[in-house]
Protein backbone atom coordinates (compact mmCIF):
# COMPACT_ATOMS: atom_id res chain seq x y z
CA UNK A 1 0.00 0.00 0.00
CA UNK A 2 1.41 3.48 -1.02
CA UNK A 3 1.91 5.79 1.65
CA UNK A 4 0.15 8.36 2.97
CA UNK A 5 2.32 11.27 1.02
CA UNK A 6 3.21 9.07 -1.82
CA UNK A 7 1.56 9.57 -5.55
CA UNK A 8 -0.65 6.64 -6.03
CA UNK A 9 -0.49 6.82 -10.34
CA UNK A 10 2.45 8.02 -12.20
CA UNK A 11 1.73 11.22 -14.03
CA UNK A 12 0.68 11.27 -17.53
CA UNK A 13 3.81 11.56 -20.09
CA UNK A 14 1.83 14.74 -21.91
CA UNK A 15 1.71 18.05 -20.41
CA UNK A 16 -1.57 19.67 -20.37
CA UNK A 17 -1.80 23.43 -19.56
CA UNK A 18 -4.88 23.30 -16.82
CA UNK A 19 -4.47 21.11 -13.92
CA UNK A 20 -7.83 20.46 -12.36
CA UNK A 21 -8.00 18.80 -8.98
CA UNK A 22 -10.84 16.71 -7.31
CA UNK A 23 -10.37 16.71 -3.56
CA UNK A 24 -12.57 14.38 -1.31
CA UNK A 25 -12.78 11.67 1.45
CA UNK A 26 -13.49 8.43 -0.80
CA UNK A 27 -10.99 7.49 -4.00
CA UNK A 28 -13.57 4.75 -4.37
CA UNK A 29 -16.80 7.21 -4.52
CA UNK A 30 -14.92 9.55 -6.67
CA UNK A 31 -14.05 6.94 -9.38
CA UNK A 32 -17.67 5.20 -8.88
CA UNK A 33 -19.82 8.21 -8.84
CA UNK A 34 -17.64 10.65 -11.06
CA UNK A 35 -15.41 8.85 -12.73
CA UNK A 36 -17.19 9.31 -16.62
CA UNK A 37 -17.19 13.13 -16.07
CA UNK A 38 -13.26 13.06 -14.77
CA UNK A 39 -12.46 11.26 -17.95
CA UNK A 40 -14.26 13.28 -19.91
CA UNK A 41 -12.38 16.59 -18.79
CA UNK A 42 -8.88 14.85 -18.86
CA UNK A 43 -10.15 14.40 -22.30
CA UNK A 44 -10.62 18.04 -23.15
CA UNK A 45 -7.43 18.50 -22.09
CA UNK A 46 -7.90 19.23 -18.18
CA UNK A 47 -4.96 17.38 -16.08
CA UNK A 48 -7.21 15.70 -13.45
CA UNK A 49 -5.67 15.16 -9.92
CA UNK A 50 -7.35 13.45 -7.22
CA UNK A 51 -6.76 13.60 -3.58
CA UNK A 52 -8.75 11.50 -1.30
CA UNK A 53 -8.23 8.20 0.89
CA UNK A 54 -6.92 5.45 -0.92
CA UNK A 55 -10.10 2.84 -0.60
CA UNK A 56 -10.01 1.49 -3.54
CA UNK A 57 -10.63 3.68 -6.22
CA UNK A 58 -7.26 4.43 -7.21
CA UNK A 59 -6.18 1.79 -9.39
CA UNK A 60 -9.85 2.42 -11.46
CA UNK A 61 -8.79 6.05 -11.98
CA UNK A 62 -5.55 5.08 -12.64
CA UNK A 63 -7.14 3.06 -15.86
CA UNK A 64 -9.01 6.13 -16.89
CA UNK A 65 -5.24 8.28 -17.49
CA UNK A 66 -5.81 10.25 -14.17
CA UNK A 67 -3.44 11.43 -11.35
CA UNK A 68 -4.24 10.15 -7.53
CA UNK A 69 -2.67 10.84 -4.13
CA UNK A 70 -3.66 9.51 -0.87
CA UNK A 71 -4.77 11.74 2.10
CA UNK A 72 -4.83 10.51 5.26
CA UNK A 73 -8.75 10.51 6.41
CA UNK A 74 -11.53 7.91 5.84
CA UNK A 75 -13.44 9.60 8.14
CA UNK A 76 -15.30 13.12 8.44
CA UNK A 77 -13.98 13.64 11.94
CA UNK A 78 -10.76 12.55 12.40
CA UNK A 79 -8.89 15.43 13.08
CA UNK A 80 -5.73 14.17 13.07
CA UNK A 81 -5.95 13.26 9.86
CA UNK A 82 -7.70 16.28 8.27
CA UNK A 83 -4.71 18.39 9.73
CA UNK A 84 -2.11 16.22 7.93
CA UNK A 85 -3.93 15.92 5.06
CA UNK A 86 -3.85 19.91 5.12
CA UNK A 87 -0.17 19.99 4.64
CA UNK A 88 -0.66 17.26 1.71
CA UNK A 89 -3.10 19.14 -0.19
CA UNK A 90 -1.21 22.66 0.16
CA UNK A 91 2.05 21.04 -1.15
CA UNK A 92 0.41 19.33 -3.63
CA UNK A 93 -1.25 22.66 -5.15
CA UNK A 94 2.41 24.41 -4.68
CA UNK A 95 4.07 21.87 -6.92
CA UNK A 96 1.20 21.59 -9.29
CA UNK A 97 -0.56 25.19 -9.38
CA UNK A 98 -4.03 23.82 -10.48
CA UNK A 99 -6.37 26.53 -12.22
CA UNK A 100 -9.56 24.71 -10.82
CA UNK A 101 -10.25 22.91 -7.27
CA UNK A 102 -13.10 21.45 -6.16
CA UNK A 103 -13.40 20.34 -2.84
CA UNK A 104 -16.21 17.77 -1.43
CA UNK A 105 -17.54 16.64 2.43
CA UNK A 106 -17.63 20.10 5.13
CA UNK A 107 -14.30 19.88 6.55
CA UNK A 108 -11.99 18.60 3.15
CA UNK A 109 -13.94 21.86 0.92
CA UNK A 110 -12.93 23.84 3.65
CA UNK A 111 -9.15 22.78 3.67
CA UNK A 112 -8.75 22.64 -0.46
CA UNK A 113 -10.78 26.20 -0.49
CA UNK A 114 -8.37 27.69 2.04
CA UNK A 115 -5.44 25.81 0.40
CA UNK A 116 -5.98 26.92 -3.42
CA UNK A 117 -6.64 30.73 -2.21
CA UNK A 118 -3.15 30.13 -0.56
CA UNK A 119 -1.68 29.70 -3.79
CA UNK A 120 -3.54 31.94 -6.02
CA UNK A 121 -5.65 29.02 -7.32
CA UNK A 122 -8.34 30.72 -10.01
CA UNK A 123 -11.46 29.21 -9.54
CA UNK A 124 -12.42 27.13 -6.55
CA UNK A 125 -15.60 24.89 -6.52
CA UNK A 126 -17.27 23.54 -3.28
CA UNK A 127 -19.95 20.69 -2.83
CA UNK A 128 -21.84 20.59 0.66
CA UNK A 129 -24.01 17.09 1.18
CA UNK A 130 -25.73 18.59 4.17
CA UNK A 131 -24.61 21.35 6.75
CA UNK A 132 -24.69 21.68 10.35
CA UNK A 133 -25.91 24.99 11.92
CA UNK A 134 -28.90 26.03 14.26
CA UNK A 135 -32.28 24.26 14.01
CA UNK A 136 -34.58 27.06 12.87
CA UNK A 137 -36.22 27.02 10.28
CA UNK A 138 -34.78 24.05 9.05
CA UNK A 139 -34.00 21.95 11.91
CA UNK A 140 -30.48 20.42 10.33
CA UNK A 141 -27.91 20.59 13.41
CA UNK A 142 -30.09 18.00 15.58
CA UNK A 143 -31.72 16.40 12.23
CA UNK A 144 -27.57 15.36 11.69
CA UNK A 145 -27.03 14.33 15.16
CA UNK A 146 -30.56 12.77 15.74
CA UNK A 147 -29.67 10.31 13.03
CA UNK A 148 -26.19 9.45 13.69
CA UNK A 149 -26.99 8.53 17.30
CA UNK A 150 -30.95 8.69 17.82
CA UNK A 151 -32.11 6.90 21.22
CA UNK A 152 -28.65 8.74 22.98
CA UNK A 153 -29.47 12.08 21.55
CA UNK A 154 -32.95 11.27 22.63
CA UNK A 155 -32.21 10.30 25.99
CA UNK A 156 -29.59 13.46 26.51
CA UNK A 157 -32.37 16.14 25.83
CA UNK A 158 -35.01 14.50 27.67
CA UNK A 159 -32.88 14.41 31.29
CA UNK A 160 -31.33 18.06 30.08
CA UNK A 161 -34.75 19.55 29.21
CA UNK A 162 -33.00 21.25 26.57
CA UNK A 163 -31.29 20.91 22.56
CA UNK A 164 -28.03 19.21 22.98
CA UNK A 165 -26.57 21.69 20.38
CA UNK A 166 -24.72 24.34 21.92
CA UNK A 167 -24.76 28.07 20.74
CA UNK A 168 -20.85 27.60 20.22
CA UNK A 169 -21.35 24.44 17.51
CA UNK A 170 -23.97 26.38 16.16
CA UNK A 171 -21.86 29.67 15.55
CA UNK A 172 -19.10 27.91 14.92
CA UNK A 173 -20.61 26.11 12.08
CA UNK A 174 -21.99 28.73 10.69
CA UNK A 175 -18.91 31.04 10.76
CA UNK A 176 -17.12 28.28 8.84
CA UNK A 177 -19.75 28.16 6.19
CA UNK A 178 -19.74 32.10 6.09
CA UNK A 179 -15.81 31.36 5.32
CA UNK A 180 -15.77 28.91 2.68
CA UNK A 181 -18.58 31.43 0.86
CA UNK A 182 -15.78 34.33 0.86
CA UNK A 183 -13.22 31.80 -0.26
CA UNK A 184 -15.15 30.01 -3.57
CA UNK A 185 -15.90 30.89 -7.10
CA UNK A 186 -19.08 28.24 -6.60
CA UNK A 187 -20.68 27.20 -3.72
CA UNK A 188 -22.77 24.02 -4.60
CA UNK A 189 -25.27 21.97 -1.99
CA UNK A 190 -27.10 18.92 -2.38
CA UNK A 191 -30.25 19.95 -0.43
CA UNK A 192 -32.63 22.42 -1.93
CA UNK A 193 -33.97 23.59 1.63
CA UNK A 194 -30.17 24.29 2.61
CA UNK A 195 -29.95 26.40 -0.48
CA UNK A 196 -32.92 28.50 0.87
CA UNK A 197 -31.56 28.71 4.43
CA UNK A 198 -28.01 29.52 3.10
CA UNK A 199 -29.42 32.40 0.71
CA UNK A 200 -32.32 33.72 2.61
CA UNK A 201 -29.54 33.55 6.32
CA UNK A 202 -27.12 35.55 3.53
CA UNK A 203 -24.62 32.73 4.57
CA UNK A 204 -23.40 32.31 1.26
CA UNK A 205 -23.66 34.93 -1.46
CA UNK A 206 -26.54 34.18 -3.60
CA UNK A 207 -24.37 34.92 -6.82
CA UNK A 208 -21.97 31.90 -5.68
CA UNK A 209 -24.95 29.51 -4.91
CA UNK A 210 -25.17 26.44 -7.10
CA UNK A 211 -27.78 23.50 -6.79
CA UNK A 212 -25.68 20.24 -7.30
CA UNK A 213 -26.72 16.71 -7.04
CA UNK A 214 -25.77 13.88 -4.98
CA UNK A 215 -23.31 11.19 -7.31
CA UNK A 216 -23.40 13.50 -10.67
CA UNK A 217 -26.99 12.16 -10.48
CA UNK A 218 -28.52 8.41 -12.82
CA UNK A 219 -28.33 7.32 -15.50
CA UNK A 220 -31.59 7.66 -16.90
CA UNK A 221 -30.90 5.86 -20.00
CA UNK A 222 -29.84 2.62 -18.36
CA UNK A 223 -32.68 3.03 -15.85
CA UNK A 224 -35.59 3.38 -17.76
CA UNK A 225 -38.86 2.26 -16.83
CA UNK A 226 -39.76 1.06 -21.01
CA UNK A 227 -36.79 -0.82 -21.42
CA UNK A 228 -36.66 -2.93 -17.67
CA UNK A 229 -38.06 -6.05 -16.67
CA UNK A 230 -41.84 -5.77 -15.81
CA UNK A 231 -42.86 -5.12 -12.55
CA UNK A 232 -45.04 -8.37 -12.02
CA UNK A 233 -42.18 -10.45 -13.56
CA UNK A 234 -39.65 -8.72 -10.88
CA UNK A 235 -41.69 -9.69 -8.25
CA UNK A 236 -42.26 -13.15 -9.07
CA UNK A 237 -38.94 -13.81 -9.33
CA UNK A 238 -38.50 -12.90 -5.89
CA UNK A 239 -39.31 -15.33 -3.21
CA UNK A 240 -41.36 -13.61 -0.65
CA UNK A 241 -45.11 -14.63 1.61
CA UNK A 242 -48.36 -14.44 -0.23
CA UNK A 243 -49.55 -11.92 2.14
CA UNK A 244 -47.10 -9.68 1.19
CA UNK A 245 -49.59 -7.06 -1.19
CA UNK A 246 -47.55 -4.01 -1.11
CA UNK A 247 -43.45 -4.19 -1.27
CA UNK A 248 -41.91 -1.32 0.23
CA UNK A 249 -37.68 -1.25 0.03
CA UNK A 250 -34.98 -0.10 0.77
CA UNK A 251 -30.91 0.08 -0.40
CA UNK A 252 -28.49 1.80 1.41
CA UNK A 253 -26.09 1.39 3.93
CA UNK A 254 -26.75 -0.14 7.18
CA UNK A 255 -24.84 1.51 9.40
CA UNK A 256 -26.13 0.89 13.20
CA UNK A 257 -25.80 4.67 14.48
CA UNK A 258 -27.88 5.47 11.04
CA UNK A 259 -30.29 4.79 8.22
CA UNK A 260 -30.37 1.29 9.78
CA UNK A 261 -31.78 2.34 13.54
CA UNK A 262 -34.50 4.45 12.06
CA UNK A 263 -34.96 1.49 9.13
CA UNK A 264 -35.86 -1.25 12.16
CA UNK A 265 -37.83 1.07 14.43
CA UNK A 266 -39.97 2.06 10.96
CA UNK A 267 -40.35 -2.06 10.02
CA UNK A 268 -41.64 -3.11 13.54
CA UNK A 269 -44.22 0.31 14.31
CA UNK A 270 -45.59 0.12 10.32
CA UNK A 271 -46.12 -3.96 10.89
CA UNK A 272 -48.50 -3.23 13.29
CA UNK A 273 -50.46 -1.16 11.21
CA UNK A 274 -50.54 -2.67 8.13
CA UNK A 275 -49.93 -6.93 8.23
CA UNK A 276 -50.03 -6.46 4.10
CA UNK A 277 -46.85 -4.59 3.82
CA UNK A 278 -43.34 -6.38 3.13
CA UNK A 279 -39.81 -5.35 3.17
CA UNK A 280 -37.07 -5.72 0.29
CA UNK A 281 -34.17 -4.55 1.84
CA UNK A 282 -30.82 -4.43 -0.61
CA UNK A 283 -27.99 -3.43 1.79
CA UNK A 284 -24.95 -1.74 0.04
CA UNK A 285 -21.09 -1.19 1.19
CA UNK A 286 -21.41 -3.47 4.00
CA UNK A 287 -18.42 -3.51 6.36
CA UNK A 288 -17.86 -4.52 10.43
CA UNK A 289 -19.84 -1.64 11.47
CA UNK A 290 -22.90 -2.38 9.35
CA UNK A 291 -23.19 -6.51 10.84
CA UNK A 292 -25.49 -6.03 13.85
CA UNK A 293 -28.01 -3.84 12.22
CA UNK A 294 -28.18 -6.87 9.44
CA UNK A 295 -28.08 -8.98 12.31
CA UNK A 296 -31.26 -7.42 13.94
CA UNK A 297 -32.75 -7.43 10.41
CA UNK A 298 -32.35 -11.27 9.79
CA UNK A 299 -34.73 -11.55 12.86
CA UNK A 300 -37.26 -9.24 11.52
CA UNK A 301 -36.77 -11.80 8.46
CA UNK A 302 -37.75 -14.97 10.46
CA UNK A 303 -40.68 -12.92 11.53
CA UNK A 304 -42.10 -12.90 7.91
CA UNK A 305 -41.13 -9.10 7.55
CA UNK A 306 -38.54 -8.54 6.01
CA UNK A 307 -36.20 -10.35 2.79
CA UNK A 308 -32.58 -9.26 2.86
CA UNK A 309 -31.38 -9.39 -0.88
CA UNK A 310 -28.01 -8.78 -0.72
CA UNK A 311 -27.04 -10.44 -4.36
CA UNK A 312 -30.15 -8.83 -6.76
CA UNK A 313 -29.43 -6.70 -9.81
CA UNK A 314 -30.97 -3.23 -8.90
CA UNK A 315 -33.03 -3.17 -11.49
CA UNK A 316 -34.90 -6.01 -10.84
CA UNK A 317 -35.20 -5.28 -7.07
CA UNK A 318 -36.46 -1.13 -7.73
CA UNK A 319 -39.07 -2.88 -10.11
CA UNK A 320 -40.30 -5.12 -7.64
CA UNK A 321 -40.75 -2.17 -5.37
CA UNK A 322 -44.38 -0.17 -4.98
CA UNK A 323 -42.12 2.38 -2.42
CA UNK A 324 -38.88 3.59 -2.02
CA UNK A 325 -38.40 4.64 1.99
CA UNK A 326 -35.81 6.46 2.92
CA UNK A 327 -35.59 6.21 7.15
CA UNK A 328 -32.46 8.12 7.44
CA UNK A 329 -30.07 10.81 5.68
CA UNK A 330 -27.33 10.11 3.73
CA UNK A 331 -26.19 10.69 0.12
CA UNK A 332 -25.45 7.04 -0.55
CA UNK A 333 -28.88 6.01 -0.34
CA UNK A 334 -30.41 9.19 -1.97
CA UNK A 335 -28.38 7.93 -4.86
CA UNK A 336 -30.31 4.44 -4.57
CA UNK A 337 -33.31 7.00 -4.53
CA UNK A 338 -32.65 8.35 -7.89
CA UNK A 339 -32.21 5.05 -9.40
CA UNK A 340 -35.60 3.96 -8.27
CA UNK A 341 -37.40 7.71 -9.34
CA UNK A 342 -35.72 6.65 -12.34
CA UNK A 343 -37.79 3.42 -12.99
CA UNK A 344 -40.90 5.43 -11.71
CA UNK A 345 -41.42 4.33 -8.49
CA UNK A 346 -41.66 7.04 -5.77
CA UNK A 347 -40.04 7.72 -2.49
CA UNK A 348 -40.96 8.51 0.94
CA UNK A 349 -38.06 10.05 3.24
CA UNK A 350 -37.65 12.20 6.53
CA UNK A 351 -37.16 15.18 5.59
CA UNK A 352 -33.39 15.49 5.78
CA UNK A 353 -30.46 16.79 4.12
CA UNK A 354 -30.75 15.41 0.17
CA UNK A 355 -33.81 14.12 0.48
CA UNK A 356 -35.61 17.22 -1.29
CA UNK A 357 -33.98 16.78 -4.15
CA UNK A 358 -34.83 13.59 -4.44
CA UNK A 359 -38.80 13.91 -3.92
CA UNK A 360 -40.85 16.87 -3.72
CA UNK A 361 -43.51 16.37 -1.45
CA UNK A 362 -47.20 15.39 -2.77
CA UNK A 363 -46.15 14.98 -6.02
CA UNK A 364 -43.15 12.57 -6.32
CA UNK A 365 -43.77 11.22 -3.02
CA UNK A 366 -43.94 12.02 0.50
CA UNK A 367 -41.72 14.30 3.53
CA UNK A 368 -42.17 14.04 6.59
CA UNK A 369 -41.05 15.89 9.72
CA UNK A 370 -37.86 13.92 11.33
CA UNK A 371 -38.85 14.43 14.83
CA UNK A 372 -42.59 13.01 13.76
CA UNK A 373 -42.49 9.42 13.98
CA UNK A 374 -46.13 9.26 14.38
CA UNK A 375 -46.79 10.61 10.91
CA UNK A 376 -44.67 8.75 9.23
CA UNK A 377 -46.12 5.75 9.93
CA UNK A 378 -49.22 7.31 9.31
CA UNK A 379 -48.16 8.55 6.30
CA UNK A 380 -46.49 4.92 5.12
CA UNK A 381 -49.89 3.09 6.24
CA UNK A 382 -52.01 5.43 4.03
CA UNK A 383 -49.68 4.95 1.05
CA UNK A 384 -49.78 1.78 1.00
CA UNK A 385 -53.54 1.58 0.87
CA UNK A 386 -53.34 4.32 -2.28
CA UNK A 387 -51.91 2.13 -5.25
CA UNK A 388 -53.46 5.01 -7.64
CA UNK A 389 -51.14 7.48 -5.63
CA UNK A 390 -48.13 5.70 -5.60
CA UNK A 391 -48.90 5.28 -9.42
CA UNK A 392 -49.01 8.71 -10.01
CA UNK A 393 -46.47 9.93 -7.45
CA UNK A 394 -44.07 7.23 -9.42
CA UNK A 395 -44.90 8.59 -13.29
CA UNK A 396 -44.04 12.00 -11.51
CA UNK A 397 -40.73 10.63 -9.98
CA UNK A 398 -39.45 9.18 -13.68
CA UNK A 399 -40.11 13.00 -15.10
CA UNK A 400 -38.12 14.65 -12.24
CA UNK A 401 -35.41 12.32 -12.74
CA UNK A 402 -35.28 13.21 -16.62
CA UNK A 403 -35.62 16.51 -16.01
CA UNK A 404 -33.81 17.17 -12.73
CA UNK A 405 -31.25 14.59 -12.13
CA UNK A 406 -30.29 13.24 -15.54
CA UNK A 407 -26.89 12.64 -15.43
CA UNK A 408 -25.58 14.08 -18.62
CA UNK A 409 -27.93 17.02 -17.97
CA UNK A 410 -26.23 17.74 -14.95
CA UNK A 411 -22.50 17.39 -16.47
CA UNK A 412 -22.85 19.64 -19.05
CA UNK A 413 -24.22 22.04 -16.80
CA UNK A 414 -21.21 21.72 -14.75
CA UNK A 415 -18.56 21.91 -17.85
CA UNK A 416 -20.44 24.89 -18.85
CA UNK A 417 -20.03 26.30 -15.47
CA UNK A 418 -16.10 25.56 -15.31
CA UNK A 419 -16.01 26.59 -19.02
CA UNK A 420 -17.27 29.87 -17.83
CA UNK A 421 -15.25 30.80 -15.28
CA UNK A 422 -11.80 29.66 -16.08
CA UNK A 423 -12.74 31.87 -19.26
CA UNK A 424 -13.31 34.62 -17.47
CA UNK A 425 -10.70 34.29 -14.58
CA UNK A 426 -7.46 33.11 -17.07
CA UNK A 427 -8.75 35.74 -19.70
CA UNK A 428 -8.72 38.84 -16.69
Amino acid sequence: MASEDDDVTAPSTREPPYPLVYVGRSAETFERHYGDRLEELDNQGFDIHVLAAADGGFEGLAERGLIGRALPVGTRWNVAGLLGAFFIIQGHFIEHRPVLVHGFEGPLAWLSALAARRVGTPAVFASIDAHYFDDQPSDLGPTQLRLIAPDLIEGLEERLGASVISETVRSGARRMYEHLGQMVTRYFAHDEREIRRLRDDEIVPVDKLEHGVPANGVDTDRYDPEDAIDPEEARDSIDYPDRWRRLFGYAGPLAADRSGVELMRTIESLAARRRDVGWLIAPTQLDATETSVLSRLRSLEDRGWVRILDDIDDIRFFRALDLFVLPGGGPEAVREGMKAAALKVCAAAYAVPGASTLVADGQTGRLVPLEDRETWIETLATLAGDPQRLSNYGIRARSRATERLDRRRIDRGLLDIYDRILRDELTS
